[in-house]
Order: C-alpha cells, then structure tokens, then sequence
C-alpha cells in the first residue's frame, strides 16, 4: 500500500510538458555548475574514459578544473575533475535533430562521470519562486553511480527527455545529466523494488509550469539505466 500512495502523489508531476509560458521573464544564466582552471601535476593526463558519450568522438578540449556542484545528488558538491568539451554534437529526436556543444566532468582519480551538461543559454527563463533546494523538494536520496554496469549513453538520455518532455537542448537554459545511484529510499520509507543506476535530468531556464500562479522554470526527471524507463521527478521553481 505504501508503493501505490507513493506513486500517486509523484505521477502527477510528470503530466506537464515543457511548453511555452504566455509571459515569461527572462534573466542571465543561472547554473548550478561552476568551475576553476587547475595545473595537473607532472604526469597527470587525461585517459579517456569507455564510451559513455554515444558518439565516437573525441572532445575538442580537455582540462584539469575544480569543480562545483550546487545539487550533486550524492555526490561531493567540490571535486576535482577533467573537464571534456565536445563541439557539434548531433542529438536526434524522431525528425529533429540539434546540433550541440556538452562537456562532460569526469573525477580525476577513478575517470568516473560525475555529469554531463550543454552550454547555459544566455536567454534563461527565470521562475517567480527562488529556486529553493530540489534535492529535498524531490525527496530522493541519491548516491553515486556503480560506474562500471552504466549501460545508457548520455546522447540518449538526452533524447529521450526531449521526446517525452519537448526540452530541446538546443533552445532550453541548460541540460544538466547525473548518473547516480538509487536504493529506492524515498524521505523516510524504503521501497521494495529493485535498486539502479539513475540518470537524473535537469531541465531548467525554460516554462516547466505553474503552481498557485507562480511560474516554475526547472523539471527534473529520473530515468532508469538501460531501458530509459521514466522512474520519478519534479517541478520545481
């Protein structure tokens, strides 16, 4: 009975689509993600990592950087990590397809992906909440990634939100990719269901819907590894 209530109260919020809001204020970027250039010690160099991007490439730029996570889901919120810049990469969605930068932030000492994420676009919807803490609004405790059984590919992770969701990386704020690991414990309660890697998806700086009047601009689904089934999420300011 605990798992019916549950899902009840979270399936509502996957029922908005990420459209258009009548009037919406726009505002500069609003990333949670931020970084500092570092020096790699002598012999430290990048060793790319197995293919968890979805296309062969390599990344136009590679370097060393202290890296800030406001929501890391699990994961410390300051590490040092290699910094992968991709240019141009095509991402399909039935007949779309955009063309998009992404960097991908792997932890220096193991090579694992801490996240993937595009450029901020300097047009960024802005919510008339401040955004709050999400981690906690959602209600999930996250832990890091079992790297090593990662099936799913970022590129396909980020299609399959902008075919259920309509975020088109190309035109929202920012998409923000984790892979993480979940043990089902929801606030207080442990599920019965079997534990997985995640990939969390953020959307943000564009129309995700309103409550109460008030326009909220971020969405933040869970997909499972592997078959990319919908799990849970929320809107948020």
């Amino acid at each position: 009975m605990t798992t019916i209530r549950l899902s009840l109260l979270i399936v509502p919020l996957f029922a908005v689509t990420i459209t258009e809001g009548a009037e919406l204020y726009h505002g500069p970027p609003a990333s949670p993600l931020s970084w500092s250039d570092m020096e790699p010690k002598p012999g430290e160099v990048f060793s790319s990592p197995q293919d968890i991007l979805g296309a062969p490439r390599l990344p136009v730029s590679v370097k060393l950087v202290e890296f800030t996570d406001q929501r890391p889901y699990g994961e410390a919120r300051r590490q040092v990590v290699w910094l992968a810049r991709y240019d141009s990469l095509v991402v399909h969605c039935g007949g779309l397809t955009a063309s998009i930068a992404l960097s991908l932030a792997f932890e220096s000492a193991t090579g694992r992906l801490l996240c993937a994420f595009t450029d901020p676009s300097p047009k960024w919807a802005r919510s008339t909440d401040p955004t709050g803490d999400i981690e906690s609004t959602m209600g999930w405790k996250m832990y890091p990634a079992q790297y090593e059984s990662l099936h799913s590919k970022v590129t396909d992770v980020i299609a399959v939100m902008w075919k259920i969701y309509n975020a088109d990386p190309g035109k929202v704020g920012q998409v923000v990719i984790r892979p993480r690991f979940n043990k089902n414990e929801f606030r207080t309660l442990v599920l019965h269901t079997p534990p997985s890697n995640v990939w969390l998806v953020e959307v943000l700086g564009k129309y995700a819907g309103e409550r109460r009047g008030d326009v909220w601009t971020t969405l933040v689904i869970a997909w499972r590894d592997g078959d990319l089934e919908q799990l849970f999420g929320t809107v948020a300011p």
